[in-house]
């Protein structure tokens, strides 16, 4: 509850010295900031992760939006909001107790979902025999198998 209390007074203070000094405040959503400065951010700048989250915060203000990199992108959530691909990362984030400074070398640190994401895109490409079903070889010619 203190902390409700911290917050509303240093919103109310810098609304206050905002319009005192004629600058204009732009309010946006928080949701997913630090994870997002930590992937796209972070280690690409070398900024620590509040820096990282001030960023996105910065970029949504200018209403600029923050895709997630293709690796961590899943087949089946093509066509979902980018909020929805972050709470994802978010969740394997926590889940598995990745630490900030993990996230340096996120492609490491997030394992877990780049070896989902290369299986399903290696599965759903692989050629396989029409009528026996049986897996194609890629290097052998169409005509080997006639």
């Amino acid at each position: 509850m203190l902390v409700l209390l911290s917050t509303g007074m240093f919103r109310e203070a810098l609304e206050s010295c905002c319009q005192r000094f004629g600058v204009e405040l732009i309010k946006v959503n928080p949701a997913f900031t630090s994870v997002i400065g930590m992937i796209n951010y972070m280690a690409k700048y070398g900024l620590n992760s509040g820096t990282a989250a001030a960023l996105v915060i910065g970029r949504r203000a200018l209403k600029l939006s923050e895709k997630i990199p293709k690796c961590l992108l899943r087949p089946e959530d093509v066509n979902k909001h980018d909020w929805s691909h972050w709470r994802r990362v978010a969740s394997f984030i926590k889940l598995h107790r990745i630490r900030r400074t993990q996230l340096f070398q996120w492609r490491k640190a997030l394992e877990g979902i780049l070896t989902h994401s290369l299986w399903a895109e290696h599965q759903q490409s692989m050629q396989v025999h029409i009528e026996t079903g049986d897996p194609r070889n890629h290097l052998q010619s169409p005509m080997a198998n006639v």
